[in-house]
């Protein structure tokens, strides 16, 4: 059994909750509904995907998480309609101290990008996402809250 594998392994089946988002620190979340579904894939992989909506329109994404080709490790693909589009973004990263970490940069290379999960604990399931400006810590800026 994969390392993904074992986080993922209660995390399967249909979620609903919150997805909250801020441009920075400073500001307020904003908050829409969030949906998402989470499957298991080809024995040893596991997909996200929701859908949010921002300013009234319908957002969506999709997470690919499985093992790293070499090294041990994870590796993950992301797209979101927000966030991060017309392009997949590459993450790489593991489970320390029980939570999932991975890290990615987007295509020019300057800002880094990060995605935590907390193991899914029956009925709860919550992402963070970090922006990491140049020469600065990462900033949390999108949160899902997921219950079944």
């Amino acid at each position: 059994m994969s390392e993904v594998t074992e986080f993922f392994d209660g995390a399967a089946g249909d979620w609903e909750g919150v997805h909250r988002l801020r441009m920075t620190p400073d500001e307020p979340y904003r908050e829409s509904r969030l949906t998402a579904t989470a499957t298991p894939v080809a024995g040893h992989g596991h997909t996200l995907r929701y859908h949010w909506h921002e300013d009234g329109r319908p957002q969506d994404g999709l997470l690919l998480i499985a093992p790293a080709e070499t090294g041990g490790g994870i590796a993950a693909d992301w797209i979101d309609s927000w966030a991060q589009q017309p392009h997949w973004m590459r993450l790489t990263g593991s489970v320390e101290g029980g939570q999932l970490r991975l890290a990615g940069r987007y295509a020019d290379g300057s800002w880094g990008w990060r995605i935590h999960c907390d193991p899914a604990t029956g009925d709860s399931l919550r992402f963070t996402m970090l922006n990491v400006p140049p020469g600065e810590s990462p900033q949390e800026v999108v949160e899902f809250v997921l219950h079944r």
